[in-house]
Formats: C-alpha cells, sequence, structure tokens
C-alpha cells in the first residue's frame, strides 16, 4: 500500500533491488511456458458450469437472523494509520453443537467501550449475541483473529492480534472463555496482523504464529500525492519480525503454555510487512509451512526444516516476486487448487493501481506466476483487495475466487450514494467486491456484475471468512467492513450440485481438528484434494471443516487422509451430501514402503 510520505526514505538498496528483479525474471523464463493442460491432474475436471445462468451465487442473510454487528474504528481525523487496516472476522463452533458461530472484532481503541462481540447461533438458524459474562466483550485496536483448540479438550480457543498487543482466550469448553495471555506465555508488543495456529513440530500441540506489519510511528504524518492528510503507507517504516509460539506440550490449571521460538527457529532473521498469513505444505514434502503476504516487500516462505527450525525460501520457489520481478502490496491470502492437479495454489490480493496475483505450484514446491493465464487481467473492475477466498461456492468441483476490496487512498468527491459506509470520511474508501467463477478450461471469469448481493454495494472491505453457515451444503460469507455492518452471504444450492463435508478429529487429541491434515476424495467422474486449516484470507478464520464440491457425481465417495503427522488411512465409500467426522485410529491403515 503505497502512500507519499515526506522526508521518509525507502531502505532498499538497489543492488539488492536489481538482484531480485533478474531473479524474478529467471524463475518466470523456468516456468511460465508450462501449459496449463500438462499440469493438471490426469483424470477429467468435472463439466464447467453455465456462469451466466448462476447469475447470483448469494442472498444476503435476513438483519431479523440476529447477527448485527456494526465495525467502529474510531476518530480518523488522526489518520492513525491502524484504522484503517482492521478488523477481521472468525467463524467456528465455540460450544461444539454442530453449529458454527461468528465472532466481530472491533477497531475503536482501548477503553473505548466499543466491544468485539460473539454472536452464537440458535438451534433454529438464528443468532445471539454473547452478553459481558462470556469474556469476549473487550475492546481495543483489533486487527486479525486465529481459532483452534490448544488444550486438547475439543473446545477452540481464541487468539486476537492487535496494535501493540495480542491477547489469548481460553475456552471454557463451551460455557464461556478467560483471558490468559499472560499466564500462557503470549506476548506480542508489536502490530500483529494475520494469525493462524499450526502443529509445525508434529508433537500433537497446536502452536501459533502471528504475521507483524511495520514498526508504525504515530507521530509521523503522511499525505497523498494531492498534499491532503492520508494514512500512511508501509515506506519508511522499518519490517517488523513475525512471531512463532511453539506449545510446550504443559497445560497447567487448564492455561497452555508458550514457548517465543521465533529466533530459534530461523523467522527473526526474516523480517517483513506481513498483512495475510497461511500454513500448508508448500513444500510437498509432508511438512506445514509458513507463507507471509508482505506489503511493498517480496513475500516470505518459510520451509519446515523436520528439526524445529524454518528456512526462507520464496525467492527460490518462485512465490516471492511477480511474472515481472516485481514486488506488490500483497495483502490477503487465497489459497486452494485451482487447476485440480492435486497441488496447493496461491492467490494474493494487492492494490487497484496493479493486478492480483494467482501462483500455481507444479512442479510440487515450485511457483510460477499464472495471472494472465488464468484470465485474472481481465475483470470487470479493479479495487483495493485484502480478504480473499478459494473455494468452491457453486458445488461444481472447481474452485472459484472471491475477494473484498476497500481502497486506502481517498477518492475526494466520489462518494456515491450507494456506498455502505456509516461516514462520509469512509465513503471515500469504498469500492466493490468481485467473484471470479473458474470454467473449467483453465479461465476465471468475473461474474461480479451478475452478483449483486457480494459485488453491488461498494464498501471498504476488509475481511472475508467462509464456512456452512447453515448447514445446508453450500458455502456461505461473513464480510467485515470499516465503519460498516459486518455481511453474512447465504450461498445458494445449486441443482445438481453435489457436495460432501468433513471434519478430521485426533480422539487422542481430545477430539480437535487436526489442522494440517489433507483429504482426497474420488468419486466415479473425478479426484479432488483439500487441505485443512482455517487461517488465510485476511485477519479472519474460517470454517474448520473440510468442503468439496462434487458437480453431478452422484456415487459415494472413498476418503484418503493424511493427517498432519504422516499418518494415512482410507475411508468410505461415504454416502455424499452429508457431513462426516473422519476419527484418526478408525479408518483402514495405509501401509507404507
Amino acid at each position: 500500500m503505497l502512500v507519499q510520505q515526506p522526508n521518509l526514505t525507502n531502505g532498499a538498496c538497489l543492488s539488492q533491488w536489481c538482484y531480485l528483479f533478474w531473479a524474478g525474471i529467471l524463475l518466470c523464463l523456468a516456468g511460465c511456458d508450462q501449459s496449463n493442460d500438462s499440469r493438471r491432474a490426469e483424470n477429467d475436471l468435472p463439466l464447467p458450469s453455465d456462469a451466466s445462468s448462476q447469475a447470483q451465487w448469494f442472498t444476503a442473510m435476513a438483519s431479523s437472523r440476529g447477527l448485527n454487528f456494526v465495525h467502529q474504528a474510531g476518530d480518523p481525523s488522526d489518520y492513525f494509520m491502524p484504522r484503517s487496516l482492521g478488523s477481521g472476522t472468525a467463524i467456528l463452533d465455540v460450544n461444539q453443537d454442530g453449529l458454527m458461530d461468528v465472532f466481530c472484532l472491533q477497531n475503536a481503541g482501548p477503553n473505548s467501550g466499543v466491544f468485539h462481540t460473539l454472536f452464537i447461533q440458535q438451534s433454529d438458524g438464528s443468532f445471539q449475541p454473547a452478553d459481558a459474562s462470556y469474556g469476549l466483550a473487550v475492546d481495543g485496536h483489533a486487527m486479525g483473529v486465529a481459532a483452534g483448540d490448544l488444550t486438547n479438550d475439543g473446545y477452540p480457543e481464541i487468539l486476537i492480534t492487535g496494535y501493540l498487543e495480542a491477547r489469548l482466550f481460553l475456552n471454557l469448553q463451551g460455557n464461556g472463555f478467560r483471558e490468559i495471555t499472560r499466564e500462557s506465555g503470549v506476548d506480542n508488543p508489536e502490530w500483529g496482523t494475520s494469525a493462524t495456529m499450526l502443529d509445525y513440530n508434529r508433537d500433537g500441540w497446536l502452536d501459533m504464529v502471528i504475521a507483524n506489519y511495520v514498526e508504525y510511528a504515530p507521530s509521523v504524518d503522511c499525505s497523498g500525492s494531492d498534499g491532503r492528510p492520508e494514512f500512511c503507507g508501509p515506506d519508511g517504516f522499518p519490517s517488523a519480525i513475525p512471531k512463532l509460539f511453539r506449545h510446550t506440550g504443559k497445560v497447567v490449571d487448564g492455561c497452555p503454555i508458550f514457548e517465543d521460538v521465533t529466533a530459534a527457529a530461523g523467522l527473526a532473521a526474516h523480517p517483513g510487512p506481513g498483512l495475510g498469513v497461511a500454513c500448508y505444505d508448500f513444500s510437498g514434502d509432508g511438512w506445514v509451512d509458513i507463507f507471509f503476504a508482505d506489503d511493498a516487500k517480496p513475500n516470505r516462505l518459510f520451509v519446515n526444516q523436520q528439526d524445529g527450525r524454518f528456512a526462507e525460501e520464496a525467492l527460490k520457489r518462485g512465490i516471492a516476486l511477480d511474472a515481472m520481478g516485481q514486488t506488490k502490496a500483497n495483502m490477503g491470502v487465497g489459497v486452494g487448487d485451482i487447476d485440480s492437479d492435486g497441488l496447493v495454489d496461491v492467490f494474493v490480493t494487492h492494490l487497484s493501481t496493479e493486478r492480483h496475483t494467482l501462483w500455481q505450484q507444479g512442479p510440487a514446491g515450485v511457483f510460477s506466476d499464472r495471472t494472465a493465464a488464468q484470465g485474472l487481467n481481465q475483470t470487470a473492475w479493479r479495487g483495493t483487495g485484502f480478504g480473499a477466498i478459494m473455494a468452491d461456492f457453486d458445488n461444481n468441483g472447481l474452485n472459484d475466487l472471491a475477494f473484498v476490496n476497500g481502497d486506502i487512498r481517498a477518492k475526494h468527491g466520489e462518494r456515491g450514494d450507494d456506498i455502505v459506509a456509516s461516514s462520509a470520511f469512509w465513503a471515500q474508501y469504498a469500492q466493490r467486491n468481485q467473484l471470479l467463477s473458474n470454467d473449467g478450461s483453465g479461465k476465471l471469469i468475473d461474474i461480479s456484475p451478475k452478483n449483486e448481493a457480494f459485488c453491488g454495494e461498494p464498501g471498504v472491505g476488509r475481511g472475508l471468512a467462509v464456512g456452512d453457515l447453515n448447514n445446508d451444503g453450500a458455502l456461505d460469507l461473513v464480510l467485515s467492513q470499516i465503519e460498516a455492518p459486518t455481511k453474512v452471504l447465504l450461498g445458494h444450492s445449486h441443482a445438481q450440485a453435489n457436495w460432501v463435508t468433513f471434519r478430521a478429529i485426533l480422539p487422542e487429541a481430545g477430539g480437535r481438528d487436526d489442522l494440517g491434515a489433507e483429504i482426497v476424495i474420488q468419486t466415479q467422474s473425478a479426484k479432488h484434494k483439500q487441505w485443512l486449516n482455517p487461517g488465510a484470507s485476511y485477519l479472519c478464520s474460517n470454517d474448520p471443516r473440510i468442503h468439496f464440491g462434487l458437480g453431478n457425481a452422484s456415487a459415494d465417495a472413498t476418503v484418503l487422509i493424511t493427517w498432519s503427522d504422516g499418518m494415512q488411512e482410507h475411508f468410505g465409500p461415504l454416502p455424499i451430501n452429508q457431513f462426516h467426522t473422519l476419527s484418526k485410529g478408525q479408518g483402514e491403515p495405509v501401509m507404507r514402503d
């Protein structure tokens, strides 16, 4: 996010950037000539859907359902930079009743009395805001949220990141939360943004990683090219060091104990202005890695060395820079398999003056910029993107893209009456969101103009979370916007579009979701692969269940799951159009040589 900043200089040296530029060109030459067809799985892809016949993929959930939340960022007249970048939301099941709940963050600041709110879903599909006694009614300049079971009792804890603090809340087994930040050993006096949980050392306990942004100085005044006051961008501020907290395996009086291993694991040697983070096996060796989307700097990819340490290999693996060897304002991260070849791909959002980038993997562990080849340069409009989701929204067996837009530069005098923002100030930053349909031939088609519910009203979009809130087999979206109501968009169940959804749990760990597991399903016509980690997008945590769209497949599905510790099991055949729970140890073990 580049904003003119008087009296501040970019510290990058010319020689370093020349090296990065030419290294990026070489990587592109090595990978850009691969055809999309040559990198697909051998099985046939499902038939593409007619996007024009599915004009409306989502419907706004009625306010009568009770999830009524308005984000507040405080008085923006001081141009305090954190106001312009928050906040996220989480989809999680806090009481393990099988119904997803929604946790919404505020950004009005400490001592503002403007509190975060947990909305608990009721059996009739309505949402009830939890009262103050539930323990989450706190305030602050909150940015992101991560959810996962840190005590191995089956109930997810909540980590909140923010400006100069992180706060950890213990789930009291569905009966509220208690803050345990200090006693757990979690300390992050930085500007934390996105966060997620992972088991990087395979010890059976979830660890936590936090993307930190910059060493921001509020005393610095910034302006746009027109000389008017504006929110600062990252240039001129030192990049921050991320945080990696290792679970020690100790739970004292219900409180998990963590150790800061940022330096020992090798992350401290590579600071960066992190906005997005995603933890998946990007190298193909079966161990979870850590990817940071870095604002106006090359992305970082920390590859797990399987001994507690990580090696930064983003440039080496082709995902640091775009095809032209350039860096961009990397923000939100969408992760999934966009071309159905069984390899995880990465989509990152950028400024409206840039192009969002899609890095496809192939061969395993190597990425190439396939933005133009997938049609992403031909969108109906352009915006500054933040939260991003790669998922199958129409259940045709192909992953699509959804992302929210909201500028970081004011458009003076361009406010329209249809803009969704609670103040004239933020209306100057409002933009429309975008939705792209995967047509199955290697192209993403922009269907934003035909999807009014998600893309029709401009707003200052930041967080975007995905999950099946009403358990109907169609994915729903929760969208957070600065100084505007949180929007819940319910997905449509498309005709002749089947699906199946899984939980993957560890009985020996209290039944917690096995973050890091990989699931491959086989139907009579196609093979599909998904990865389990709810932390991605921007500042958000998603539904921890793994959803598959199956198109017109009608037979039962067989399942191969690779658990996070590397063990493999077969399940099934299992009926489709249902939810299933896969428990480790209850399938048929796969014997390896």
